[in-house]
């Protein structure tokens, strides 16, 4: 069990992420080969942890994305303005959910993708997207803003974990 308090002076939540020894190793041994784990562009890089579905306050299926985000730069930057993403399930895109992990804030899990990281450092960061279809694929194109560099990731519905992000 690895615990991280996200920013605790700024109301973000507190999440768990939880991995088991063979199933993570199972796991990667059924990853495509065109998906990738860590996303490196530029001096930017994001390590994949994992997802989850959760549901949000309207009942739509949410998938939540959780990534270790580091700035490698020599500036103050966040997760987006560091990378551009194009978020694809069945060639149509995805919306942005809202997912409030605590009742009495505004703040979203989203929001995590905003906060500007200090060179050197790393912070979760969380993407949340309404899904149409749970047996397919996601699929992901990640890129500087100028598109010079793109890595893709695919995301198996089915490799979903429940508990990754305690709320």
């Amino acid at each position: 069990l690895f615990e991280k308090d996200f920013n605790s002076d700024d109301g973000y939540v507190s999440a768990a992420f939880t991995q088991g020894g063979d199933k993570k190793e199972e796991k990667k041994d059924n990853k495509k080969d065109s998906s990738v784990e860590i996303i490196k562009i530029g001096d930017f890089e994001a390590e994949y942890l994992g997802c989850e579905i959760v549901e949000d306050d309207d009942g739509e299926d949410v998938l939540v994305l959780a990534f270790d985000f580091y700035n490698g730069s020599d500036e103050d930057e966040s997760f987006a303005w560091a990378y551009y993403y194009d978020v694809r399930q069945n060639d149509t895109g995805l919306l942005t959910a809202s997912i409030y992990p605590d009742a009495d804030s505004y703040d979203t899990l989203e929001d995590t993708a905003w906060d500007d990281i200090e060179p050197g450092d790393s912070k979760y960061v969380f993407l949340t997207f309404i899904i149409d279809d749970m047996d397919a694929d996601v699929e992901i194109e990640f890129s500087d803003i100028l598109m010079e560099e793109i890595v893709n990731l695919t995301v198996d519905l089915d490799d979903a974990e429940e508990g990754l992000i305690e709320m």
